[in-house]
């Protein structure tokens, strides 16, 4: 069965990141690595792939939905 395209939305292609995959990005303070704990699907803006992640700070736990183009692997070097 053929995939339905909505107006505006870019075709489907596979999701760059896995469930268990280091991931970083950039804030103010410079880059923060999380790990990538759901795929969330094209269901962002456009048909953007979301991604949750989560990070540690100290003995805090945060978790946060990024788009898929703000997301790189993560450097080992950090």
């Amino acid at each position: 069965m053929a995939r339905t395209t909505y107006a505006g939305q870019t075709p489907a292609r596979s999701a760059r990141f896995r469930v268990g995959d280091r991931v970083q990005f950039d804030i103010l303070s410079g880059p923060v690595i999380a790990t990538v704990t759901e795929d969330r699907g094209r269901i962002g803006m456009r048909g953007r792939r979301l991604y949750r992640v989560e990070g540690r700070d100290g003995d805090a736990v945060w978790v946060i939905e990024l788009p898929e183009e703000e997301l790189r692997p993560a450097d080992a070097s950090i």
